[in-house]
């Protein structure tokens, strides 16, 4: 999908109650310093997560109701 010299910069969305936990998130795959990662967009606003985005990926999980 993308070349091998492709830098990527991430945009995460999720919902506001979670903000905490993508904040959380965020700092490991900053610190993790991957080479090709440039910058991570951690947001429950939607058009913030899609704005400027070029190959959006849809991610989803279950949801039992229970937070």
């Amino acid at each position: 999908m993308l070349r091998s010299d492709q830098p990527i910069i991430l945009h995460l969305l999720d919902l506001p109650v979670f903000e905490a936990k993508l904040g959380a998130v965020t700092m490991k795959l900053e610190d993790y310093a991957f080479s090709k990662l440039l910058h991570v967009v951690a947001t429950s606003d939607y058009d913030t997560a899609f704005t400027g985005v070029a190959i959006p990926l849809l991610v989803g999980a279950p949801w039992n109701g229970a937070f």
